[in-house]
């Protein structure tokens, strides 16, 4: 006996169910009616314009017939040309990818207008799409609102969340993050994971939305038992820190776990941490190696610091391995991670438990120091002046020292004031070697409270009244060390 039946498919988005009875005959009788195909076939052949439409997809797809973008280029033409919206849609996808046609922009979004302003919401999220992007035509954010609005009352999420995310963005609209919140929440209602999760982070953060801890684990849930890794791990960061919950270590790694086997890394440096201290839960060296090694290898700068560390220290989690250290250091520094990049810096240029290489230190002190770390900064001074690994350059040593004073840095404002003192590498200054010796002083340095003493006595009156005035001026200049790389955790 033989069953024939037209399966349940997608056609970009768009559910198309051929309901049709299984009806069983003989396979070899003459008179074995006719499949829900055939009548499809015939319908379109005969001029229905939603069959035609309906063929488009099958030969697009290469469902039930042959895959043959010409056949449904043929189909949706026929279709489109008897005013159907959802063939025009059909004939516009091939338009734009020039798929069993020449590739025709313009003509494609002529169509999806038609087919938009006859209430297609699938062409009407497409315009959105390239209005957004500006695919073929100059990007137009408020058209693609208008176009998101209009495929948003249809009740599908795509364009809600399209909205959702224009809103937080201040994209074709004025920026409100209240509305994006309201966009996102109705989506997070259909049930779809991603927006559950940014409205459990609005509920946590109180962005948008009046803060409710309640609230935020609610939606956590419902996204986190589809699996998001994300809301997972803020479930778990709540239960850790007891903030909307009564902290449970347990349940923290319990959620924790589901996150890391997902590859989250955040949630495996956690389980590494966790495993390591006396958090609430047994320690276990071995399962912190483990959690720790996976967060370092799926790219977390700051695992790959704490590994290092442990390789570097020998101090029980890690038998002792410079080598292996240096390895792990060296790749948080090549995520732009500045403590990486200064540590990898120091361990080449002193050679301590690795090969020495001066040159690969004074890189990684240079990269550090471009992106703005005072450490590298200071360190690159002293070298410069001491001609340690570099040539002597006094010059390039006030400007490394400067660069690292105005950060805060009381040693690198001492050593600043000296050169200024002496004229190395710039011109003599008492009055602002006393000015920088002062700042140094009031930020712990005691040899530059010596020295400001000591030009006390040296200077005169009017000189002293000077460099005074100065001080209040360069204490502006005076900044907090610009925050490290985060890390960005790109895993649901």
């Amino acid at each position: 006996m033989h069953k024939t039946s037209i399966p349940l498919f997608l056609c970009s988005g768009v559910l198309v169910l051929f309901i049709a009875a299984s009806v069983a005959w003989p396979h070899s009788s003459a008179d074995a009616p006719p499949t829900e195909l055939d009548t499809i076939m015939q319908r379109a052949a005969g001029g229905s314009a939603p069959d035609q439409a309906v063929l488009g997809w099958l030969h697009y797809l290469g469902l039930e017939v042959p895959k043959d973008s010409a056949a449904a280029f043929k189909w949706f033409t026929k279709g489109a040309t008897s005013g159907n919206a959802e063939a025009k849609r059909g004939l516009a996808h091939l338009l734009l990818s020039g798929d069993g046609t020449a590739k025709d922009v313009s003509r494609a979004i002529e169509l999806l207008t038609e087919a938009a302003e006859q209430g297609n919401w699938q062409s009407q999220q497409t315009l959105g799409n390239i209005y957004a992007d500006g695919t073929g035509v100059p990007a137009d954010p408020a058209a693609a609102v208008k176009w998101y609005k209009l495929a948003a009352t249809s009740g599908s999420i795509k364009p809600v969340m399209s909205l959702a995310a224009m809103y937080g963005a201040g994209i074709g609209v004025p920026k409100d993050v209240t509305e994006s919140v309201r966009w996102y929440a109705r989506a997070a209602e259909h049930g779809d994971a991603g927006s559950q999760f940014i409205l459990g982070r609005a509920y946590q953060t109180g962005v948008g939305i009046e803060q409710d801890y309640a609230k935020a684990l609610k939606w956590h849930q419902l996204a986190a038992e589809q699996g998001f890794a994300n809301a997972q791990y803020q479930i778990a960061e709540m239960y850790f820190n007891g903030k909307g919950v009564r902290t449970n270590a347990a349940e923290a790694l319990k959620w924790y776990l589901k996150a890391a086997e997902q590859d989250h890394a955040e949630s495996q440096l956690n389980l590494g941490i966790m495993y390591n201290c006396d958090c609430g839960v047994p320690r276990d060296k071995a399962k912190a190696r483990v959690w720790m090694t996976k967060a370092a290898t799926n790219g977390h700068a700051e695992a790959q610091l704490i590994l290092a560390n442990w390789y570097i220290d020998g101090t029980g989690v890690m038998p002792q391995d410079m080598v292996e250290g240096l390895k792990w250091l060296t790749k948080a520094a090549e995520q732009g991670n500045r403590r990486g990049q200064v540590a990898t810096a120091a361990l080449n240029f002193s050679g301590l438990g690795v090969p020495k290489n001066v040159p690969e230190g004074i890189k990684w002190f240079t990269i550090a120091a471009a992106a703005g770390d005072p450490t590298a900064q200071f360190c690159l001074g002293r070298m410069y002046r001491e001609g340690d690994g570099v040539p002597v350059d006094m010059t390039k040593a006030a400007g490394y020292y400067r660069q690292a004073a105005v950060q805060s840095d009381a040693n690198a404002q001492y050593e600043l004031a000296r050169m200024l003192l002496a004229g190395e590498g710039v011109q003599p200054d008492a009055l602002q070697s006393y000015a920088w010796f002062s700042i140094a002083g009031e930020g712990g340095s005691t040899p530059a409270k010596e020295y400001v003493a000591a030009l006390t006595e040296r200077l005169t009156a009017k000189e002293l009244d000077a460099a005074r005035q100065l001080i209040p001026g360069l204490k502006a200049s005076v900044k907090a060390p610009a925050a490290d790389t985060p890390y960005v955790n790109r895993v649901r």
